[in-house]
C-alpha cells in the first residue's frame, strides 16, 4: 500500500524527534524518573550523584555530570518507549479511518486507544524488560506511577507533533485547491475572451483578404497562408496554458506580417529574441501576441506618424514596448487582456506583469517560465 504524503512526514517526523526525545530522557531533570523503570532508583540515582560529584571536582563545569554507562540505560529505555509510542499512533492514524467513523468522534476514539495502549506500553517495558517483579511485591505508588506518567507525557507530546503536521497538510492541501480552481476560473474567462476576440479578428482578415484578392492576388496568397497557420495556432493551442517561446514568438510574428499586409509602412516592428533562449524559456500561451495585439488596438498610425513595436529579452524577462499614439475610442473596452494576462501570470510566475508607461512610451515585461 502506497503512503500518503502526509503519513511520510509524519514517519519522516518520528525517525528525526525520536532519538532526540532519548537524548532530553537522560538530562539530570529526566533522569530520577527514568530510573523508576530500573526497580533500584535509589542506589543507582547515589551512584549517579558521586559520579557527578567527583567529576565536578575534578573537571571544568562544562564536563558531562554523567558517565556513559549511567546514561546509556536511561537513553534506551525513553528511545524504546518513544518508538513504540510514535509506531501505535501512525498505526492508528493510518487504520484509524476504516475503524472509526465520523471526524470528531473517531479522533476522540483514537486518543483514547492511544493513551490506552501506551499505559500498557509502559507497564510492558517496566515488568517484561527491567523489572520482571513489576506489580507483583509491595511498591511505593510513585515508583508504579511515575513510568506510566512519564509515557503518557511522551504520548501527549507525540500526539500534539502529528495534530499539527496533519493540520499544516491540510491546509496546504486547501490552499493547492484553492489555487487550482483559481486557475480554472482564470483560463476559463481566458478562453472567454479569446471567443469574443476570434470572431472579430477573422471579419477583418476575411475583409481584407477580400481587398487583397482584388488588388495583388499573390499578396493574397501569402495573406490567407498566415491566417491559415495563424488560425491553426490559435486551434491546437486554445487548451494550453504555457507554450515556448518560440512557439509564441513565432505566432506573433505571423500576426504581426498579417498587420503588416494591411497597415503596410503605418506599421513597424522588430523581434529580436535568441533561438538558443526561445528554445527553452515558456510563457502564458497567447501572451505575446496578446501585446502586440494591444499596441494595434490602443493606438492610432499613419505612414507618417507609424506605430513602432519592439520585442527583445532583457534579464529573465520578455519586453514589448511600443510608442504611444493613444486612440480616443477602441474596439474593446481597455485593459480586458492585460488584466486576465496579469491574473494568469500571478498564477504561474508568482508575480504580476511589469507595466512601465510615459508620456510617449508603453513597455510590459513578461518574466520567462
Amino acid at each position: 500500500m502506497a503512503l500518503k504524503a502526509k503519513y511520510k512526514t509524519i514517519i519522516y517526523t518520528a525517525i528525526l524527534t525520536t532519538p532526540f526525545i532519548g537524548l532530553f530522557g537522560i538530562t539530570p531533570i529526566i533522569m530520577p524518573i527514568v530510573m523508576q523503570y530500573t526497580g533500584h532508583d535509589q542506589v543507582v540515582m547515589h551512584r549517579i550523584l558521586e559520579a557527578r560529584e567527583k567529576l565536578l571536582q575534578q573537571s571544568s563545569p562544562a564536563t558531562f555530570p554523567f558517565r556513559p554507562e549511567n546514561s546509556l540505560v536511561p537513553f534506551l529505555i525513553i528511545t524504546l518507549q518513544v518508538t513504540l509510542i510514535w509506531l501505535q499512533n501512525i498505526l492508528l492514524l493510518i487504520y484509524g479511518s476504516r475503524l472509526f467513523s465520523g471526524k470528531n468522534f473517531g479522533n476522540v476514539f483514537r486518543f483514547v486507544l492511544s493513551y490506552i495502549i501506551t499505559v500498557a506500553i509502559a507497564v510492558f517495558i517496566r515488568k517484561t524488560i527491567f523489572h520482571p517483579g513489576f506489580l507483583l511485591r509491595e511498591q511505593r505508588s510513585f515508583d508504579m506511577l511515575m513510568p506510566i506518567i512519564s509515557a503518557a507525557a511522551t504520548n501527549t507530546i507525540v500526539l500534539i507533533i502529528m495534530q499539527l503536521l496533519l493540520i499544516r497538510y491540510s491546509e496546504t492541501q486547501v490552499r493547492i485547491e484553492n489555487a487550482e480552481l483559481k486557475m480554472q476560473h482564470i483560463q476559463a474567462e481566458h478562453e472567454k475572451l479569446l471567443h469574443q476576440l476570434q470572431p472579430h479578428f477573422l471579419f477583418n482578415s476575411l475583409n481584407a483578404l477580400k481587398t487583397l484578392i482584388k488588388r495583388n492576388t499573390k499578396e493574397a496568397e501569402d495573406y490567407l497562408v498566415k491566417l491559415s497557420e495563424f488560425l491553426r495556432f490559435s486551434l491546437s493551442h486554445n487548451e494550453h496554458t504555457v507554450v515556448l517561446l518560440q512557439e509564441e514568438t513565432q505566432f506573433s510574428l505571423t500576426y504581426l506580417q498579417m498587420q503588416k499586409t494591411r497597415f503596410g509602412e503605418s506599421l513597424l516592428y522588430e523581434i529580436n529574441v535568441p533561438e538558443a533562449i526561445a528554445a527553452q524559456k515558456k510563457v502564458p500561451v497567447f501572451s505575446l501576441q496578446l501585446l502586440v495585439e494591444n499596441c494595434l488596438k490602443h493606438n492610432k498610425f499613419t505612414q507618417e506618424q507609424p506605430l513602432k513595436i519592439t520585442v527583445y529579452l532583457e534579464d529573465n524577462y520578455l519586453v514589448v514596448s511600443n510608442n504611444m499614439q493613444s486612440r480616443e475610442q477602441v474596439e474593446a473596452p481597455p485593459g480586458v487582456g492585460l488584466a486576465n494576462l496579469s491574473q494568469r501570470y500571478k498564477y504561474l510566475a508568482g508575480e504580476d506583469v511589469k507595466i512601465e508607461q510615459t508620456e510617449n512610451r508603453f513597455t510590459v515585461y513578461l518574466k520567462l517560465l
